[in-house]
């Protein structure tokens, strides 16, 4: 199983073990599979043994291990096993050793059964071996071990189809190990077996493929990565964590993409398949809070987008936007740099509290969702500045973002970027321990959807996605989330500062899923390329730089492939002036003009921009 890159053990309880081997004395139950599932307490405990006593106070047949202080067996695991079942084995034998004093001696099933030399040596099989009928592995569930002698004695199988079974049968055999007078060793009341229990944040290792990598990333998150996989594999693999008592919480395509989400008690583990490339992903973590994909709601307002421009001299190059709901309450992503006279905090409450529908004046504003797409001070400061300043004066619902380590951060950027960075990063944190230790906190990953009031949200792509290049491969800005968002039937694709690897990745993992008709401009016009623009291929773009920079921007080939498009029709620049429009956006013709002058002005609420 996979936790972490670590493989941990699944406790059988001692006590179980010599119950049972107290009762082999007294009389087994024969053949008596044991209770049905549901009247099993814990399905690690669901242990039985037979052996060969069935009449009450027939003795239980010892199998010897050793004589003389020599091994009377060799270990055979299976040749083509997987990763974590080979660590098992390994940790079977040197297990085995720390106990008996004695090494066994270590093999793979590489020959069909008969062809070795020495066959008559009697052999203990770790795993679905060549050697195992094909009827016994089969009836073997996702987690179902078993130990039992084979051949009069002659072979002793471990069975069980996942590492999380093989360890747990291997505390079996352990348990049921004994020593006599002279020093040899020897195991008695089998048959045992019963189910593993996944501890929590495992997950069953993904068989299937070709295994390029197994990440960590952004905190405790586990990234699988496997190449040469189908749509087969991955369904197949949603039916070992469904036998793994995995549920499913949401599952659907994009394009020729799958995706799934499964929770149990302790982890949620995210799956996808990439079609175009023939990759899966396994995202596996601890269980937080889960993306809702319903929102009830009143609608008693129009919705609007509004770009704040940002009024600090530290950076005007920063980002935010405020969404007005339908109901009122506000959709925020990112916010922008925040300064220390904190004038953008205030700017932005006074825009929450002047688009307060006029039912609800005087009430606090709610911020439904606040959205980040990476942790760069000029994204995340403005949050940094508001919590200090009008944490009590608003009520916010659900903070979403992806941020990757500290490890990882503290390496990502130049260090003038990181000084600022690691400090407003610092802040952030601090900030949500201490004025929302409550709020839930959505760690959002490609595929995984949720809804906002009448706002509706798919991840396109986040860090994970990048593996095996990270963010030290290209900077901060390849962990910017790609949020699509669609309101009143009209698509938006927010990009952050979206950076070149990330964007060439997704060009390959999606075609029309990136059609979008707004599109907000990657890094404030300075990243994006030609062959994502024309993807997206919009109707509107937005632009978050200062209004000098635009003079600079538009020169830049992706950025003059979208003023020379005949599709595009208004881009709106946030350095000019902060705006506001309805949404959906349809501007009415010759109220605005379709790339900025230097001239140009944005009327300001409650006068929108395009009417």
């Amino acid at each position: 199983m996979a936790k972490n890159q670590k493989t941990k053990r699944s406790p059988v309880p001692l006590l179980t073990l010599l119950v049972l081997l107290l009762l082999g004395t007294a009389g087994c139950r024969g053949n008596d599979p044991g209770p049905a599932p549901d009247q099993t307490a814990d399905p690690a405990e669901d242990v039985t043994s037979n052996g060969d006593a069935e009449e009450e106070g027939e003795t239980m047949r010892e199998i010897v291990l050793s004589e003389n202080g020599k091994p009377v067996y060799a270990l055979i695991r299976p040749e083509n096993a997987d990763e974590g079942s080979v660590k098992a084995a390994v940790e079977f034998r040197k297990t085995f050793e720390e106990k008996t004093g004695i090494a066994l001696s270590f093999g793979t099933d590489w020959g069909k059964p008969g062809s070795a030399p020495d066959m008559e040596t009697p052999e203990i099989l770790f795993g679905i071996t060549n050697r195992t009928d094909g009827e016994t592995a089969d009836s073997l569930g996702i987690l179902d071990w078993r130990v039992e002698e084979e051949a009069g004695g002659k072979k002793i199988a471990l069975l069980a189809r996942t590492p999380a079974g093989l360890n747990a049968a291997a505390d079996a055999f352990f348990s049921a190990l004994t020593a006599n007078e002279k020093g040899d060793f020897a195991l008695s009341g089998l048959p045992l077996s019963g189910k593993a229990a996944l501890a929590a944040g495992e997950v069953p290792d993904f068989p299937f493929g070709e295994i390029r990598g197994i990440y960590e990333s952004s905190g405790s998150t586990v990234v699988i990565r496997a190449e040469k996989t189908t749509p087969a594999d991955y369904e197949a693999y949603l039916s070992i964590l469904a036998e793994a008592g995995f549920e499913v919480y949401d599952a659907h395509p994009i394009e020729n993409n799958l995706y799934a989400t499964l929770v149990n008690e302790s982890t949620t583990v995210n799956v996808s398949h990439v079609g175009p490339t023939g990759t899966t992903r396994v995202v596996f973590e601890e269980r937080g809070d889960l993306c809702p994909l319903e929102d009830e709601y009143e609608e008693i307002a129009d919705t609007l987008l509004t770009g704040m421009k940002g009024e600090t001299v530290v950076a005007s190059e920063g980002m935010g936007y405020i969404i007005r709901l339908a109901d009122g309450s506000f959709c925020i992503i990112d916010g922008g740099m925040g300064d220390p006279d904190h004038v953008d905090s205030n700017k932005l409450m006074n825009i929450l509290r002047s688009q307060l529908p006029e039912e609800k004046k005087g009430e606090k504003p709610v911020i439904a969702a606040w959205l980040f797409t990476h942790l760069h001070g000029d994204h995340i400061g403005v949050f940094n500045c508001f919590s200090l300043d009008f944490h009590d004066q608003v009520v916010i619902e659900r903070l979403v973002f992806n941020f990757p380590t500290e490890e990882d951060t503290a390496k990502s950027d130049s260090p003038y970027m990181l000084d600022d960075t690691i400090y407003r990063y610092t802040q952030f944190k601090k900030n949500l321990a201490e004025f929302y230790p409550d709020v839930p906190v959505l760690k959002v990953h490609t595929g995984n959807r949720f809804k906002v009031r009448n706002a509706e949200f798919e991840i396109l792509y986040t860090l994970e996605d990048l593996y095996p290049k990270t963010i030290l491969d290209g900077g901060m800005n390849e962990c910017s989330i790609l949020y699509k968002m669609t309101l009143g039937g009209q698509t938006t694709l927010w990009t952050g500062d979206f950076a070149f690897n990330a964007a060439d990745l997704v060009l390959k993992e999606f075609d029309s899923a990136l059609a979008c008709d707004i599109l907000q401009l990657a890094h404030h016009g300075m990243n994006g390329t030609v062959e994502l623009y024309a993807k997206v291929n919009p109707t509107y773009a937005l632009l978050p730089v200062w209004a000098g920079g635009y003079e600079t921007m538009k020169t830049y080939a992706q950025n003059k492939w979208l003023i020379d498009s005949e599709k595009m029709e208004h881009m709106i620049v946030t350095g000019i002036g902060t705006w506001t429009i309805r949404l959906p956006y349809h501007p009415v013709p010759g109220t605005f003009d379709r790339t900025p002058t230097w001239k140009t002005k944005y009327p300001v609420y409650p006068d929108l921009l395009g009417e």
